[in-house]
């Protein structure tokens, strides 16, 4: 086991939690101009989550074993098939007849309800039977670079395509392609999250960031509105209205690259060391899961307002975090918020 294995990353964690707000802030609605340009803001979350994957995978100093792979495999389609489960015993019921059983278990691939939310899991599994080859790439300098070149050339390409189809008033072809199966920007930043965290940890930049991090986290916030800007104007070239576009454009995948930079080299501050910080830690994959059901709750009992995006944001997370900590201290529940 590689040493970062040992004892969690701070910094690594602070990406996750900020993320899954992210992604939280994303299926909270917008209401005018103000709430999609902050929406656009959070569209860091999906390329950060495969970020932290790669970190954590590729990041190792040993080389993958299969059995590792196996294993996180495993725990991957074991919580995709526990959770289909629980949702077909009470469909089942409520509906009075079994549905399309195939349909309904590939839900969650093709980003459909009610499983929509785990489609992150399917890129995620793929990526993981193949790290042992990526690792096995990270090997050699310079392959690594012709990879990522390779990688960085293909989104940039689609990504213009993609543009010159809004311009002449064509469809934008990634939105013909389910999310899941968009590996060429999934492969990507998985592979950049383990090449910043295996070679790019330099002291030069690391006591830059940390000397003047209030600074740097003040620009940061100021650029990603002008990032916002430019994936609210690549949407409305391509005629889309989702962030979930803009991955494979070369100004976003920069931006991500020194969004993770910036974070990943701060210095570890006390709130980093509280107990909240720590129970958000363990509780992402569970707010992750369990929110879009929680806010059908709340639409249900009248609390979602759809004009009131900001206060939907809070009770969300809040009513999320209360909901996932307490499926976490129950032992036969706990097995289905984490890996």
């Amino acid at each position: 086991m590689s040493d970062h294995k040992k004892e969690r990353n701070k910094q690594l964690d602070l990406l996750r939690v900020l993320a899954t707000f992210a992604v939280i802030k994303l299926h909270s609605g917008t209401w005018n101009f103000t709430d999609k340009i902050v929406q656009y803001m959070c569209g860091f979350a999906v390329p950060i989550f495969f970020m932290i994957s790669g970190a954590l995978i590729l990041g190792r100093s040993d080389q993958i074993s299969k059995k590792y792979v196996f294993t996180r495999s495993f725990r991957l389609l074991r919580l995709i098939f526990m959770w289909s489960l629980l949702l077909l015993i009470p469909i089942c019921i409520i509906n009075r007849t079994i549905p399309n059983l195939v349909t309904f278990f590939t839900s969650s691939f093709f980003q459909q309800k009610p499983l929509w939310q785990f489609w992150y899991l399917w890129p995620l599994l793929f990526l993981t039977l193949c790290s042992p080859l990526i690792w096995r790439i990270f090997q050699n300098k310079r392959v690594t670079k012709i990879y990522i070149a390779v990688l960085f050339f293909i989104n940039c390409t689609i990504s213009l395509i993609c543009i010159y189809a809004g311009i002449v008033g064509r469809e934008n072809p990634e939105s013909l392609v389910p999310q899941s199966m968009r590996m060429y920007s999934h492969l990507l930043y998985f592979s950049l999250g383990g090449i910043l965290f295996r070679y790019c940890q330099f002291d030069l930049i690391k006591s830059c960031i940390q000397k003047h991090s209030r600074f740097i986290l003040s620009v940061m916030l100021f650029f990603s509105i002008g990032i916002a800007m430019v994936q609210y104007c690549i949407c409305y070239v391509t005629h889309v209205t989702s962030q979930e576009y803009c991955y494979s454009n070369p100004i976003i995948i920069l931006y991500n690259i020194l969004l993770f930079e910036c974070i990943f080299n701060l210095k570890t501050y006390k709130i980093l060391e509280n107990k909240l910080f720590h129970a958000l830690c363990l509780d992402s994959l569970g707010i992750y899961i369990m929110h879009p059901y929680l806010s059908s709750v709340l639409r249900r009992l009248g609390v979602w307002t759809a004009d009131h995006c900001v206060f939907n944001f809070v009770i969300l997370c809040l009513f999320s975090l209360l909901v996932v900590e307490i499926m976490r201290r129950i032992p036969f529940i706990r097995g289905t918020i984490k890996l």
